[in-house]
């Protein structure tokens, strides 16, 4: 019984059978579920790729089987913090030529980089690292979610 937890739109918790969506929806811990009305709308949370970097680069092409709206993108360094470093979220509707979505540099620190909606259908998406200095960090691990 895979279950998700969601927020309501009363600002509540629920928890959500995914087996069985239209069973209802246990609300704030509670043992009693509430019957779901309307229409539930899941979106689907991926992580496209994880790349790790020692210097500058190009990490591998991620070709999902869907179009991705919004994406969160995470620098770390393994060890310590990297002095300096440019990472860019790039997108392709041929594969082969790649613009950018979204840049993460140094100056946002280690921290999560979210974008806006996405309105454009792409079928890869890559990471690259134009600027790299590692300082105390072995390396940089760059993870990238989408959602649709």
């Amino acid at each position: 019984m895979p279950l998700m937890t969601i927020r309501l739109g009363n600002g509540k918790w629920g928890t959500l059978d995914l087996d069985n969506p239209t069973g209802g929806i246990l609300v704030d811990g509670s043992a009693v579920t509430q019957p779901v009305s309307g229409i539930v709308n899941i979106a689907a949370v991926n992580t496209l790729t994880t790349d790790t970097f020692t210097t500058t680069g190009i990490g591998a092409t991620y070709t999902p089987s869907i179009s991705y709206r919004s994406f969160a993108l995470q620098v770390k360094g393994t060890g310590a913090t990297p002095t300096l470093w440019t990472v860019i979220l790039e997108g392709s509707i041929d594969g082969v030529n790649f613009s950018t979505i979204m840049t993460h540099t140094q100056a946002i620190l280690e921290t999560i980089l979210w974008t806006g909606t996405n309105f454009y259908p792409i079928i890869a998406y890559r990471v690259r690292t134009p600027v790299l200095t590692l300082g105390g960090a072995s390396n940089i691990v760059v993870t990238l979610l989408g959602t649709t």
